[in-house]
């Protein structure tokens, strides 16, 4: 989102105000209750016109408890390291899935292939059939035209 600049001073002035007000309340808590007081939101609360969630704005938050902030801005550099390792495996994934369906392509255009193969092979297997059937046929066509000439020469007595 852009910004006009009188509203991005307007931001700049407001959070300076915020700071300059968390730490005159941090310094109304020490001279209270001495230098080594525990500074507690609700303490904050009591001694700034800040509200409670103001405090655990980051920048506000930085100044008056240094370890939290520094705790969640580690989380958040954790999550953010996290989500881009997710989409580091995202993208290998895609990646292995355009893979694996170009060979899963390859596979079945090879598979359509060979199926035509094998059509091909059914009907030269059926025309081979059917020519063994017609030389079987005629094989024993001319079995029993030699076995009747045969049969001749044996009556006329030349065998």
């Amino acid at each position: 989102m852009v910004y006009t600049p009188e509203l991005q001073n307007n931001h700049r002035q407001q959070r300076d105000y915020s700071i300059e007000e968390l730490k005159k309340g941090i310094d109304v808590i020490k001279a209270f209750e001495g230098e080594d007081a525990v500074i507690t939101a609700k303490k904050l609360v009591q001694n700034t016109s800040l509200s409670r969630s103001a405090l655990y704005k980051d920048h506000i938050l930085k100044e008056w408890n240094y370890d939290l902030w520094e705790a969640r801005t580690l989380k958040r550099k954790a999550k953010a390291v996290n989500l881009r390792k997710y989409n580091n495996d995202v993208n290998n994934l895609t990646d292995e899935i355009k893979k694996l369906n170009d060979e899963l392509e390859k596979t079945r255009k090879m598979i359509a292939a060979l199926n035509k193969i094998i059509e091909k092979e059914r009907k030269r297997k059926e025309v081979y059939k059917m020519d063994i059937e017609d030389l079987k046929e005629e094989k024993e066509k001319i079995l029993a035209e030699c076995q009747r000439l045969n049969d001749k020469l044996v009556m006329h007595g030349f065998i």
